[in-house]
């Protein structure tokens, strides 16, 4: 495992035939990600609002081969899991990262559970739907 690395893709599947990931953070919190067709990408652009998922869409846009967000090139929608009322998942940031080095602190953090990565994973299949459907 590689000390200090800053996220884990737990999940790297496809669903339908379009890929998604869920990826812990070294933050503490979970993000899901959608690879989409420019087709469809362009068809959502002005109504990301529409799309439901966890704490509605954060992450929209053309993802390049050398772009630092380490997505596969190509056009992806995501979500993240660090809102109001979401905890950390400390515990997989230490076993999957090996590290707590990015690790967000604070007492408030600890009345909230963490969004496990069965619900981010749950919430890209249910925005491929919204998607393709």
């Amino acid at each position: 495992m590689e000390k200090g690395k800053k996220f884990y893709n737990e999940v790297e599947a496809l669903y339908k035939g379009i890929a998604y990931i869920v990826r812990l953070l070294g933050w503490g919190y979970r993000c899901g990600y959608v690879e989409v067709p420019k087709s469809i990408f362009k068809r959502f652009e002005n109504r990301k609002g529409e799309l439901l998922c966890h704490g509605g869409i954060t992450f929209y846009r053309y993802v390049g081969h050398n772009d630092k967000i380490q997505l596969p090139e190509g056009y992806w929608i995501g979500f993240d899991c660090n809102h109001y009322e979401d905890g950390i998942d400390k515990e997989a940031v230490k076993l999957l990262l090996g590290n707590t080095k990015y690790l967000l602190e604070g007492d408030y953090l600890k009345s909230f559970k963490a969004v496990t990565m069965e619900e981010v994973e749950r919430d890209c299949k249910k925005l491929i739907d919204q998607l393709f459907d």
